[in-house]
């Protein structure tokens, strides 16, 4: 079951947490008043970075193999995909595998299976 939470603006992740880190009024104008946020092109060329070390990063674990889970068409079918790749098994990793519990929101860089158990890498 998936809470409304999920890809809610009011869920806690990693990102609202170092916005809050850096300025409490930051995280109250991104969670209210979204309408206001720009992204300057030194945060995006951050972001577009990000995005290509994350690429790299999935061609060096996966190898040719794996499942990325997509953003689009929004966090709640990213938590419910995730959910179904792993009750589905197998032992490729789980790219951007997206998880939500009570209101806090993960997406995990690589998700991977050994054995039984999972391993979690970060590489942004």
């Amino acid at each position: 079951m998936t809470s409304k939470r999920a890809g809610s603006s009011r869920g806690l992740s990693k990102s609202k947490l170092i916005a809050y880190r850096q300025c409490a009024r930051r995280i109250w104008l991104e969670v209210h008043r979204r309408d206001l946020n720009r992204t300057s092109p030194a945060t995006q060329a951050i972001f577009d970075t990000g995005h290509r070390v994350g690429e790299v990063a999935q061609r060096i674990y996966g190898r040719g193999g794996g499942h990325l889970v997509p953003f689009e068409p929004g966090l709640g079918a990213a938590v419910e995909e995730t959910r179904g790749v792993l009750r589905a098994g197998g032992s490729e990793p789980v790219f951007e595998a997206t998880f939500e519990h009570m209101g806090v929101l993960v997406r995990v860089d690589i998700l991977q299976r050994d054995g039984g158990d999972y391993r979690v890498v970060g590489v942004k």
